[in-house]
């Protein structure tokens, strides 16, 4: 068998991690919904805002595939809490961060920066209801160590934007 392809351009093998699940029993457009919400975050704080999904505590916004979803409570708007995937991806988190922990990359540093799904190949139900078909999703992520400094400089650089006079104020 082949090894697999991600779709990711670019990797370096020093400074980045990735994994991959493939055929995962999932839902694709929940699936869509949850890598959204996940990426550009720390992988720690992934792990926890995952598991409070699965309590109930924490929805996830639902941006493209909203049809028919209820808002939830505050300002998320459509929003549900998919259990299944966050199962499924909270393990593969786990397997990230134990790959980090191989390469000696710092696991309070490592951020998602890729996170990706796409629709496997749809398999044959068993039983009763064989003329229905299992959904299934491939689901990839790749983290890098980040350093504080890099945010801290972003949210600089905006608080100089956000306070620099008016050009309408400054001329009168």
């Amino acid at each position: 068998m082949s090894s697999p392809r991600y779709s990711f351009q670019g990797f370096d093998e020093k400074t980045m991690v990735k994994v991959m699940g493939r055929n995962l029993p999932i839902s694709h457009k929940a699936s869509y919904e949850v890598a959204n919400f996940v990426k550009g975050k720390r992988v720690d704080w992934a792990l926890k805002a995952l598991d409070r999904v699965l309590e109930k505590k924490v929805a996830v916004p639902y941006k493209r595939y909203n049809f028919d979803v209820a808002h939830k409570a505050g300002k998320i708007g459509p929003a549900r809490y998919p259990a299944k995937v966050s199962t499924h991806l909270i393990a593969l988190l786990k397997n990230l961060q134990g790959a980090a922990r191989s390469k000696g990359l710092d696991l309070q540093k490592l951020t998602i920066i890729h996170a990706a799904v796409q629709k496997a190949p749809l398999r044959q139900r068993s039983g009763r209801k064989r003329g229905l078909l299992r959904k299934n999703s491939h689901f990839e992520f790749v983290a890098k160590e980040v350093e504080e400094k890099v945010r801290e400089a972003k949210k600089q650089s905006e608080i100089k934007v956000s306070s620099a006079p008016h050009s309408k104020g400054a001329s009168e």
